[in-house]
């Protein structure tokens, strides 16, 4: 442009560095902003929240800070989407100590905007994701001392919180607060109330709220039948789990998540027929397995004794492109450890080296009990230079220091495995 004397002016400087932070190129957008500002143009509250909001989209809230201090020293004033853009920002990246801060400063501070009803519901969003629910009814207070009314994002979020956390008490007082500020309770709602009750197992009134959504006219989807359903078959309700799944199958389709849930309902109360033939149904709608159907499948041909077939299971894994977890490991080893055939649980140690899974605590634990339960893993575990009986508590070392021992007291695997 300037080639051709045509000078770019402050409008075509703003929409210029919108489109670079929507394209997520925002460190060209700064330098367009810089160059803005040597060419005389100040860039207004819009053209700083472009970029401030580009940086929180990046999770560097540094920098936006940093945008936000330069506003002012340019003699811009932040507005509330400045202001509700890093709050935002902060509540996601769940540093909430920063963003009270930043309402704080809305409240008492002189020049700063009003908080709006989007500033509040961030900063609630945000403490109710880390549990602080105290923190978040305080919140919710200053919101009615400001006149601010809850919309129904926001009743969602405490809600939610509180089931979260077990108060079900305010949780049911917000439900009230909810129906007589007029509001109705949407499809998010009820998927928040099933699942705050069904990982309670409280599957009664999960199921009461269930109910009551499609009274209303609402069609439930999967995110309302999932929860339920995983909540009957861990409580080994597995006849009103069928119920249900039959009705889930006529409502909206049965996916891989929910036979994944029924195997392993059914595999937990020992029925293997129903869990075999809830495999092949699944196989026979054309469902693909997934990592979680693998781990359930290997893991219960493993406790069977039938090795052979959890071998061959576990190479179909690794063909399909599932990368084995941790649990997989776990499982195949506790077979082969049962049957006293130590090579190729050294064989399995030494592949979850090359692939560098990940163990925790719990792992440990079931890998040593495992190992124990015959001479030759015994022997091998009492050859480790850290081992002592409270490693069976998974408390005396770290689970990689743990596996860089057994990694180095291994032979090398054999070419039978």
């Amino acid at each position: 442009m300037s080639q051709r004397r045509i000078e770019p002016d402050a409008i075509t400087f703003r929409g210029l560095i919108d489109s670079l932070c929507k394209e997520g190129n925002t460190e060209k957008a700064a330098k367009v902003k810089d160059m803005m500002l040597k060419r005389g143009f100040k860039p207004n509250a819009v053209t700083y929240n472009f970029l401030i909001n580009a940086l929180c989209n990046e999770g560097l809230m540094r920098e936006a800070m940093t945008l936000k201090k330069e506003m002012l020293e340019n003699g811009v004033v932040p507005d509330v989407v400045t202001y509700n853009i890093l709050i935002k920002g902060y509540s996601g990246v769940l540093e909430m100590d920063e963003a009270m801060r930043l309402l704080e400063e809305m409240i008492q501070g002189d020049i700063v905007p009003e908080p709006d009803l989007i500033t509040f519901t961030s900063v609630i969003h945000g403490l109710c994701k880390i549990g602080q629910m105290f923190k978040a009814a305080k919140v919710l207070e200053m919101m009615a001392e400001r006149g601010c009314i809850c919309d129904l994002v926001t009743y969602n979020c405490l809600i939610g919180g509180f089931l979260r956390v077990g108060k079900v008490n305010m949780a049911m007082k917000l439900m009230d607060e909810l129906a007589s500020s007029g509001l109705e309770p949407d499809s998010f709602t009820y998927s928040i109330l099933i699942n705050g009750f069904s990982k309670m197992w409280d599957i009664d009134r999960a199921q009461k709220y269930f109910s009551t959504m499609k009274q209303h006219g609402i069609k439930p989807e999967h995110a309302h039948y999932i929860p339920l359903l995983a909540a009957m078959c861990q409580q080994g309700m597995m006849e009103r789990a069928t119920v249900l799944f039959n009705e889930m199958d006529k409502d909206c389709g049965l996916d891989v998540v929910a036979y994944n849930t029924m195997i392993h309902g059914a595999y937990n109360s020992g029925d293997t027929k129903m869990a075999k033939q809830m495999l092949k149904d699944m196989l026979d709608e054309g469902l693909t397995p997934d990592a979680v159907t693998y781990s359930i499948l290997i893991d219960m041909l493993a406790k069977s004794g039938d090795l052979e077939k959890a071998k061959m299971v576990f190479k179909q894994m690794k063909a399909s492109h599932i990368v084995p977890d941790a649990g997989v490991f776990v499982s195949l080893i506790k077979g082969y450890s049962t049957e006293g055939q130590i090579n190729k649980v050294l064989n399995l140690i030494h592949e979850m080296r090359v692939k560098n899974v990940a163990l925790y605590s719990k792992h440990i634990r079931a890998f040593v009990s495992s190992l124990l339960e015959n001479n030759e893993g015994k022997k091998l575990l009492e050859g480790l230079p850290n081992f002592s009986e409270e490693l069976l508590h998974g408390n005396t070392t770290s689970s990689q220091e743990f596996m860089n021992s057994l990694y180095k007291a291994c032979p090398g695997p054999s070419v039978t495995g």
